[in-house]
């Protein structure tokens, strides 16, 4: 019976000892997070890892006295076999959202439907989803969407926001 109850008081303690061990550090915390930046940053170090980051940023054009945000990307517009409609790809494409999810895209083209504009989803091969909320054949015509857009109280569009899309190939 001692030799029980001895058993069981070692076996308790050891417990004790393995649990009170294994707290976590800021040090840990420190490494994993190092481990997955690495990862997902691949080789490349940390400047250029933002340099590219930059230039994913929609470049700023001048068109006549206005300004535009455009990033050329290589895209295909997005079907979707419920709505039944077809989209014609532009050569600029407004855009009012940017999703790594089909879902959320989705959800913010539909919300954006109304008499006044007709949006859709572009794709891009990692995938991202973009939402454009208007199509236009010249860099004018853009800048004329984008500054209705901006003034239209019903869509809600936070900042990057809105910028132009041009595929490549256009």
């Amino acid at each position: 019976m001692k030799k029980i109850f001895l058993l069981n008081a070692v076996v308790g303690v050891i417990s004790i000892m393995i649990l009170s061990g294994c707290k976590t550090t800021e040090s840990n915390y420190r490494a994993a997070y190092e481990i997955a930046r690495q990862h997902k940053q691949g080789d490349v170090d940390d400047e250029t890892y933002s340099l590219m980051k930059r230039e994913e940023l929609p470049a700023t054009v001048a068109v006549g006295e206005d300004t535009l945000r455009i990033k050329t990307e290589t895209v295909a517009i997005y079907c979707d076999n419920s709505q039944g409609e077809t989209v014609a790809m532009k050569p600029y494409n407004v855009i009012v959202g940017q999703f790594r999810q089909v879902f959320n895209a989705k959800a913010m083209r539909d919300r954006l439907k109304s008499d006044e504009c007709n949006p859709y989803i572009l794709q891009t091969g990692e995938p991202v989803y973009y939402v454009a909320i208007a199509g236009c054949d010249s860099r004018e015509e853009a800048v004329v969407e984008v500054k209705r857009i901006m003034q239209n109280e019903n869509v809600v569009i936070r900042q990057p926001f809105p910028w132009v899309l041009t595929p490549v190939g256009f």
